[in-house]
This record gives C-alpha cells, sequence and structure tokens, in this order.
C-alpha cells in the first residue's frame, strides 16, 4: 500500500530543509511532484473490520513508519500496531501497561526539530531525545 500513496503529500521534512532521502522521499517535495491517490483509495486506509474478533486485522501488523522513524502522525487512530511484535505480553499485562509501554526505539536518536530550532510541540511525549542527556 505504501506506493499507492507515492508523492500524494507534501514532504514535510524538505519544507523544513531537512528531509535526508532527497530523491528517494516517498513524499513530494513541491507542488510539481504532487500527485493524485488512485481512485478507491479509502479502501487501504480504512479496512474492514473482522468478523471473529471485532478487531481491526491490520492492527496485527506493525506500523512501518512509527517503527522506521519512531513517531506516526496518526497515533492511536493508526491502523497498524505501535507494539513491539517480538513481544507477546499477557493480555492482562497489555491492558495494564498500555499507557505506560514504551517502544524499544524510545528516545535512542536525537529530535531533528528539538535539534534544528531548540523546541519541539511534542515536548516530553516525543519519541526522540531533546539533547545527549535525554538520549538512552
Amino acid at each position: 500500500t505504501g506506493t499507492i500513496f507515492f508523492k500524494t503529500k507534501l514532504c514535510s521534512r524538505f519544507r523544513a530543509g531537512t528531509c535526508p532521502y532527497i530523491t528517494n522521499c516517498n513524499f513530494a517535495h513541491g507542488m510539481e511532484e504532487l500527485r493524485k491517490p488512485p481512485p478507491g483509495w479509502e479502501e487501504f486506509v480504512n479496512p474492514p473490520v473482522v468478523a471473529d474478533g471485532g478487531g481491526n486485522a491490520a492492527k496485527l501488523r506493525p506500523c512501518k513508519r512509527f517503527f522506521a522513524e519512531g513517531v506516526c502522525p496518526y497515533g492511536e487512530r493508526c491502523i497498524f500496531s505501535h507494539e513491539d511484535p517480538a513481544v507477546k505480553p499477557a493480555a492482562t499485562t497489555a491492558i495494564s501497561n498500555a499507557s505506560t509501554a514504551k517502544p524499544l526505539n524510545w528516545k535512542t536518536r536525537l529530535c531533528n526539530k528539538w535539534e534544528t530550532t531548540g523546541s519541539c510541540p511534542f515536548g516530553d511525549k516525543c519519541h526522540f531525545a531533546h539533547g545527549i542527556a535525554g538520549k538512552k
């Protein structure tokens, strides 16, 4: 599904002058590169709910963006899992720790926004470290 949305949104990092992907970026670097999503794209964004448990089948698959970048713009609304697929906690543990669990890559890299501007709109909830002292 990643390629169907190729260059359908503007790259926020490019606008900030910090896109590390340059020509390999999946996002548009200007209006001239911007494309329209294909017909029926809504099916990929809101896949049907699984009938046997009422859960979302996609939640069984990890969110590529969350694990690659440490943050997902969809947050709780994301249809993919933000849980580490290697860790399979018991249901009661998962429920009790859901609000405190942190991803494996939590604060292991420096926050680009904090490094360039000295501030970050996510504050303490940012998945990236704000300075060397905050790095784990």
